[in-house]
């Protein structure tokens, strides 16, 4: 079932049942329904899905044993790489039910498993979440995933009100771990990361959006090539798809767009003066707002006439900016967001 069917027939965000927010009791009843007509209809990760589902309102009903029940089937049924939520429902339900010493071994293998998953699997929302809940009853727990959050954050950038949310996080965790020794380096860069991309906004009320772009010499020399990979990209025309698709599909036609071209050597000077990994997400993003601010990056788009922005000397009408770059479907829902204003991920 589709996750947007879902919404529309119960009229709960499925975001809240994936993490086990609180439901309105009054929903629950038909919810629950569809939910168990599901799971006895779905199969493998769907099943799956709708199994984790199905445990939130039967873990706020109070019934933790058919919510345990469903977690460990739902476990079964998900793929490895997909496996994150039936484990952290699992040991929510055990916390919720006082089996506290049972809860934190599932929330430890929980963080083995994630900090195992390639960095474009892993969602900087969970470690908040676990930390959230381990706070209380073990900070210094809470203080591992948190940092494992900040290290991810700082590997692969990551927005604003994400880095925002972590930190006051770290800082709660750190406050209630009374005098715990803690990463004073990671701390620093943290601190040092904030402070840049805080400025960055402050800077520009109205909005600012940039994208680093590797040309495609990068990907000719195998210590460039690492550096690109490292932040996700593995060739240079997926790149450009991906530029292309995020600014015609993903940010509002009112935010100023920018694409900076990252010159490697610039990037591990920059890297080396901050004290920070050049194959950090994080530090190429800042990189890439130095060269706005240095007048070193090229608006986009350009005029249909103009040169494209890749380097490839050819018309951005014919080169990037070509309508077929994107799928027809995606073609048709951009002009659909230009003409209506709606459907823009970000405002």
């Amino acid at each position: 079932m589709d996750p947007e069917e879902i919404q529309r027939v119960t009229g709960i965000p499925v975001v809240s049942l994936a993490i086990g927010d609180a439901v309105d009791p009054a929903r629950n009843a038909a919810a629950k329904a569809i939910f168990e007509r599901e799971v006895v209809r779905a199969q493998g990760p769907e099943r799956a899905q709708m199994a984790t589902f199905l445990a939130t309102i039967y873990d706020q009903e109070g019934d933790a044993a058919s919510a345990l029940r469903l977690l460990e089937q739902a476990c079964q049924d998900s793929p490895a790489e997909l496996r994150h939520p039936a484990m952290l429902g699992h040991a929510q339900v055990r916390l919720n039910a006082g089996d506290t010493a049972g809860a934190l071994i599932e929330f430890d293998e929980l963080l083995a498993y994630v900090d195992a998953q390639p960095d474009y699997l892993r969602d900087l929302k969970l470690p908040a979440l676990c930390a959230e809940m381990l706070r209380k009853c073990d900070p210094e727990r809470a203080l591992l995933w948190v940092e494992s959050g900040l290290r991810l954050l700082l590997r692969m950038g990551g927005d604003l009100n994400d880095a925002r949310e972590l930190y006051h996080h770290y800082r709660a965790v750190v406050a209630a771990c009374a005098g715990k020794r803690v990463d004073q380096k990671l701390v620093a860069q943290v601190d040092w990361f904030l402070n840049e991309i805080t400025a960055e906004a402050d800077s520009d009320p109205i909005g600012r959006a940039v994208l680093g772009y590797f040309p495609p010499a990068v990907f000719d020399i195998p210590e460039d090539r690492e550096i690109a990979e490292a932040v996700g990209f593995t060739d240079a025309d997926s790149q450009r798809i991906a530029i292309e698709r995020c600014y015609r599909m993903q940010i509002s036609p009112g935010i100023t767009k920018y694409i900076a071209s990252i010159d490697t050597s610039g990037l591990r000077a920059y890297a080396r003066r901050n004290d920070m990994d050049p194959c950090s997400g994080a530090v190429v993003k800042l990189y890439a707002a130095q060269l706005v601010r240095d007048n070193r990056a090229i608006r986009w788009p350009p005029e249909r006439n103009a040169s494209c922005w890749c380097g490839s000397g050819t018309k951005y009408k014919k080169c990037c900016g070509a309508p077929h770059l994107l799928d027809p479907e995606e073609t048709a829902l951009r002009e659909f967001q230009i003409r209506t204003g709606e459907g823009w991920r970000y405002s």
